[in-house]
């Protein structure tokens, strides 16, 4: 074989890096704004139409889990758990903007942190799709035989 050619691992280990770091970059970004914007956060988490308790609840672990989430995505032998967690949490950031397209909610604001938050709802919807993309390629990728 040639110096050049990558062998299948190589290949897929590299496309799991660059999937993992994608959202890696996101969910670092976002938690790192809520942190550093707390008091914006916790204010727009205030108007969610949630009960107290959950909206406190959200405040305190999301950014966490959102820090939790781009470690696991930083190293090969927990990417496959960090993209699942990456799913997980897009799965209901995805379902959430969606009940908020179909007005179920009225007007919310956007909670996100950063650049991400000055999206319309419709726009957010679909880089959350093109994320879950990203995230579940990265489930199917790391799951294959032979994968990282």
């Amino acid at each position: 074989m040639r110096a050049m050619e990558a062998r299948p691992y190589q290949r897929k280990s590299g496309l799991a890096l660059w999937l993992g770091s994608t959202l890696l970059l996101v969910f670092l970004y976002t938690a790192m704004s809520k942190l550093l914007n707390f008091e914006e956060f916790r204010g727009q988490m205030q108007k969610q139409p949630f009960s107290p308790t959950v909206r406190e609840l959200v405040v305190w672990t999301i950014p966490p889990v959102e820090i939790l989430t781009a470690a696991l995505l930083a190293y090969e032998k927990t990417r496959r758990t960090g993209f699942s967690l990456a799913t997980g949490l897009l799965v209901g950031f995805t379902a959430y903007i969606g009940l908020i397209l179909t007005g179920r909610f009225g007007r919310i604001p956007c909670t996100c942190g950063g650049v991400i938050s000055a999206m319309s709802w419709p726009v957010h919807f679909a880089f959350n799709m093109f994320l879950l993309l990203v995230s579940s390629t990265g489930i199917y990728i790391t799951n294959r035989k032979g994968g990282p």
